[in-house]
């Protein structure tokens, strides 16, 4: 079991405008009993016994009052992007992971990264995970056909475990976007130690306890 307890995990938006990139790359601890995580990048945040901590940047603290670097909010108050987070760390089956709509066109034994792995090749039918989807997923479908998205393209790589080891994500042709824009999301170090602390009470700005910044 503890082979598969923790993870590290990183998000990166390859060939993105910088504006862009900055806002939406991670580096993420997690235990996934709990779960537990820590996340590094224009936010940092801490996800720790059904409490969020986050931690903006100095300038957004300054605009809003905050007196202490982290504030704190119970998690179902973190909106669509604080339930994003929170999925990265649900694992398993790799058919169960994917969304309603999704189809597998191409499964292959390949290496990643000098080992063995499979890798999955899919597509995502919007339409049919906006009306079958978990909610999570309809709220992405919407999203994406307000967009005049149809269709997402994504490849997994999977460990001999079953363990995800990669997941990409192809951008379609959107507005201020390049074409060869993609999400990338990489697994490592499966059961090595993560740390994952709580910010003590006195660097918590209480004011704003009940509410998002």
């Amino acid at each position: 079991m503890r082979e598969t307890s923790t993870v590290k995990v990183s998000m990166r938006a390859e060939n993105y405008p910088a504006s862009t990139a900055k806002m939406v790359n991670y580096d993420c601890e997690m235990e996934l009993v709990g779960p537990r995580m820590h996340c590094s990048g224009f936010l940092d945040f801490i996800l720790d016994s059904g409490e969020f901590y986050m931690k903006p940047p100095e300038r957004m603290r300054e605009q809003r009052g905050v007196t202490e670097p982290w504030v704190k909010l119970p998690a179902g108050k973190l909106g669509q992007s604080g339930t994003d987070f929170s999925q990265l760390s649900k694992f398993g089956d790799i058919e169960r992971m994917l969304p309603e709509g999704s189809t597998i066109n191409e499964k292959r034994k390949t290496e990643f990264d000098g080992r063995k792995a499979v890798r999955y090749d899919v597509t995502v039918d919007m339409n049919v995970t906006l009306e079958k989807g978990e909610q999570r997923h309809r709220q992405r479908a919407q999203r994406m056909l307000d967009r005049g998205v149809e269709e997402l393209e994504y490849v997994f790589w999977v460990d001999e475990r079953g363990l995800p080891m990669r997941i990409t994500s192809e951008i379609p042709d959107m507005a201020g976007i390049p074409s060869d824009a993609r999400m990338v999301i990489t697994y490592s170090d499966w059961g090595e130690p993560v740390d994952i602390t709580v910010p003590p009470a006195e660097k918590v700005d209480e004011q704003y306890t009940q509410d998002p910044v």
